[in-house]
């Protein structure tokens, strides 16, 4: 898989041999660098409801949904007793590319507390990362946040006659008990 080199507001200060390494977890197709948590071998996503699954784009082992199917996601998530964790907006290309916005993403490790209950961590997860994400839905126009670090891929689309939204996705994460008991080991 081709991936474009992190770039945008959030990376501003990185030279591009960084930008092009940079780990955010819980990304699993890019390496990561020493301090991120290992993750487990069987990914959480595959606990999703078939329905949920098959609405999905599979790109290495990423799941990543439209843009109006997230909150379907987040609720699947806490109905199946997972952690929401969150995700990145992402612009999946029809030759196999993916032109990721880091710095449009939710991410509920930042703002719920792990000492939580799992039960309540299901519950609170779900309730900040819906929360969020339609709080970045209100604050940022996703195609335009995709034209800032990916304009010559967009516009590419435009000129095959495509639109960029349809190649536009978010990554959503989420983790089992098990899966989680796994990373802390």
């Amino acid at each position: 898989m081709l991936w474009v080199p992190a770039v945008g507001p959030a990376y501003a200060g990185l030279s591009a041999g960084k930008r092009a390494n940079v780990c955010v977890w819980p990304k699993r197709t890019l390496p990561r660098c020493a301090s991120c948590p290992p993750m487990p071998q069987v990914f959480s996503e595959q606990a999703l409801p078939p329905d949920i699954l098959q609405r999905a784009s599979l790109a290495g082992s990423e799941y990543a949904w439209r843009i109006q199917d997230i909150p379907d996601v987040i609720a699947a998530a806490r109905a199946a007793n997972l952690i929401s964790v969150g995700g990145q907006l992402q612009f999946r290309l029809p030759d196999g590319g993916t032109c990721e916005c880091y710095w449009v993403d939710v991410d509920t490790y930042k703002s719920v507390d792990k000492a939580l209950p799992w039960s309540e961590r299901v519950n609170r997860t779900a309730e900040v990362a819906l929360r969020d994400f339609e709080a970045l839905q209100e604050r940022f126009d996703f195609v335009a946040e995709g034209r800032v670090g990916f304009a010559s891929y967009l516009d590419a689309l435009v000129a095959q006659g495509r639109d960029p939204a349809d190649s536009m996705c978010f990554v959503w994460y989420v983790l089992s008990e098990d899966a989680e008991k796994a990373i802390k080991v």
